[in-house]
């Protein structure tokens, strides 16, 4: 078992105002919605368990029929018209869920081995790098993360539970209980 980091292992948690979040359902493979999200976001639909960061915007796979988009929190309206007008006529759904969700960023040397301590997902280095996004658990409860690069996370969560996780993560990152899987 590896020895504890320590407090070489200090890990802040934040969290986030939210901005705009969109959840998407529908056929993914429609080239009409992979080219309105390229306009959207600068990138188009995310492959299986992907997120396509880019600025202040992202889209992540979410299922094999939806995405979680990421606007700006004054983009939301615009962008929902812009979805529903371009995939008109087409079984489609794009739905406003900013204010369903919370959202937390980790940073730290030791941000990996918390979310390790958390979730029964892989985390490690080569399962979970920039780009790749994960619906799992932490703690007891449903969220997703990804990583933003070297030791931050960004953890989204039900806003029901944001307090629940808020203190998980919290107690999760005391200087001394962070176990040093990956901070050695």
């Amino acid at each position: 078992m590896p020895e504890s980091a320590g407090n070489a292992s200090i890990v802040t948690v934040r969290r986030l105002d939210p901005g705009g979040m969109i959840m998407i359902r529908g056929d993914l493979a429609d080239g009409r919605l992979d080219a309105t999200l390229s306009e959207i976001t600068g990138k188009g639909t995310p492959s299986t368990r992907e997120i396509n960061l880019s600025g202040d915007r992202a889209s992540a796979w979410m299922s094999p029929d939806e995405l979680l988009l990421f606007v700006p929190g004054a983009s939301v309206r615009p962008t929902l018209e812009q979805l529903n007008e371009a995939m008109e006529g087409k079984h489609f759904l794009a739905v406003e869920v900013s204010s369903l969700r919370a959202m937390f960023e980790i940073e730290g040397l030791g941000a990996r081995d918390v979310l390790a301590k958390g979730t029964p997902a892989d985390v490690s280095p080569n399962a979970l790098p920039v780009g790749l996004f994960c619906r799992s658990r932490l703690g007891q409860v449903q969220a997703a993360f990804w990583t933003i690069g070297e030791g931050v996370f960004r953890i989204v969560c039900r806003r029901s539970e944001a307090g629940y996780v808020e203190g998980w993560l919290e107690s999760a990152t005391t200087p001394g209980t962070i176990p040093g899987y990956y901070t050695g």
